[in-house]
C-alpha cells in the first residue's frame, strides 16, 4: 500500500519534538515580549507646593498613582513611571533616593538606572514641563 501523504516516524518524531520544543520556550521567560515596560498614556499636571519636598533639589516625590518627580534645579524636573522594567510591579520610593522593586528586588536609583537585578533597563523616564509663574509642573 503506497502512501504519497504519509509522515515517515522520524519526520514525526521530528515536527513534534520542534513543537514541544516551542511550547516549553513559550512558556519560559518573564512575560514580557518587548523586554520593557512602554511610558503610559496620558498626562499628569501638579501644583509642586503640593509636595513640599520638591521644594529642594534631588529628591524623589510620588506625585500620581504611578509617577515620581524630581526637582533638578530651579525650574527643571526629572520624572519616572514607576512600573519595575521586569514584570510591571509598581515600585516604591525608599529614602526619598531610589525605587526598590517590591516583587523581585529590582533596584533603582534616583535617575531611574538600575541598581540591581533581575530588572535590566532603567525606569521609563518621561518628559516635564515646569511653569513657574502658576507653579504648575506636566508629566506627560
Amino acid at each position: 500500500m503506497s502512501c504519497e501523504d504519509c509522515v515517515g516516524r522520524r519526520d514525526f518524531i521530528a515536527r513534534a519534538s520542534g513543537l514541544a520544543a516551542l511550547a516549553v520556550v513559550s512558556a519560559c521567560g518573564d512575560g514580557i515580549v518587548s523586554g520593557g515596560i512602554g511610558a503610559p498614556a496620558g498626562s499628569l499636571t501638579i501644583t509642586v507646593a503640593d509636595f513640599p519636598a520638591l521644594a529642594a533639589a534631588g529628591a524623589l516625590v510620588k506625585v500620581g498613582e504611578t509617577f515620581a518627580a524630581k526637582r533638578i534645579g530651579a525650574n527643571a524636573f526629572d520624572a519616572f513611571y514607576m512600573l519595575c522594567t521586569h514584570q510591571g510591579c509598581l515600585t516604591t520610593i525608599t529614602n526619598a533616593q531610589r525605587f526598590d522593586c517590591p516583587c523581585h528586588g529590582s533596584r533603582f536609583d534616583s535617575s531611574g538606572n538600575v541598581v540591581a537585578g533581575p530588572a535590566r533597563q532603567p525606569l521609563v523616564r518621561l518628559a516635564t514641563s515646569y511653569d513657574p509663574v502658576t507653579d504648575a509642573l506636566t508629566i506627560n
